[in-house]
């Protein structure tokens, strides 16, 4: 009933402004290799999560790994930041380094060790194996992360200061948008837990800034140490389709490749 009333020009702006707020339609890239990665090293039993990303160069990826277990570091945490291209046969090959991290203090210690990485397309997954001095088996990798042009979901990246997975939840309420992380390394705790929780409202773009609040917590009883740390992330699409979250308020980051984990799905 109510719908006859409304005129044709202000559905017309209703539809320019909410067009306003969407991601770049550029979104819609079917670019196989762009995505996270997941898989069990066979070597030592660790989880690598790979983030494969196109870049503003022609036939260029960034590639970045999270790995529960890195050998070429005795184990410990290091970050594993690159880039590759395609060879004649479709193989992506990868130039990496790999740096040691120490913990808490996420120095550095050791010199960087240069790796040559080589992920094969097979029948629906990737191999991912080395071609240099650090060896390991070929890993199977399965696509658990894809670009999406909605900003409500679910969304995981590496960061490339410390190697740590990031889990971003984003979900509409009202006008605003609530922010939630979850961080494998969470550099203002050094290292140990802390909620991250927050909420934002998207610009013309549908780009989202969002003040967040960083509690840090202790093992076991989960009680609060430090001030909480109150910072202003800012996620922003890409022309590639993915989410590129940053900060430069206080804590630098940055910016963290997102792709899409998780989306909303239709409940009865």
């Amino acid at each position: 009933m109510f719908a006859k009333k409304i005129k044709p020009v202000v559905l017309a702006i209703a539809g320019a402004i909410f067009h306003g707020l969407a991601a770049p339609s550029i979104a819609q890239t079917t670019d196989p290799l762009q995505g996270l990665w997941a898989g069990n090293d066979p070597s030592d039993g660790g989880l690598q999560t790979w983030s494969i990303a196109a870049t503003d160069v022609a036939g260029e990826y960034q590639v970045r790994l999270s790995d529960t277990y890195l050998r070429a570091c005795s184990g410990n945490r290091g970050s594993v930041l690159g880039k590759g291209k395609l060879d004649q046969d479709g193989n992506l090959i990868a130039e990496l380094k790999i740096q040691c991290l120490a913990n808490p203090t996420n120095e550095a210690y050791i010199d960087p060790i240069d790796l040559n990485f080589v992920f094969k397309p097979r029948n629906g997954y990737l191999e991912g194996s080395t071609a240099s001095s650090v060896t390991q088996l070929p890993s199977t990798l399965f696509k658990t992360g894809f670009i999406s042009d909605n900003i409500e979901g679910i969304w995981s990246g590496t960061d490339p200061d410390d190697s740590g997975l990031q889990t971003w939840i984003i979900v509409r309420k009202g006008k605003a948008y609530q922010v939630r992380a979850n961080d494998t390394y969470l550099r203002t705790c050094t290292g140990n837990r802390g909620s991250i929780l927050g909420k934002g409202t998207l610009d013309q773009d549908g780009n989202l800034s969002a003040d967040m609040e960083i509690q840090c917590h202790s093992n076991p009883t989960n009680e609060r140490y430090l001030a909480p740390v109150h910072l202003n992330f800012s996620f922003k699409w890409t022309v590639h389709g993915y989410l590129e979250v940053s900060t430069s308020s206080g804590v630098t980051q940055p910016p963290t490749t997102l792709f899409k984990t998780a989306e909303k799905t239709a409940l009865k």
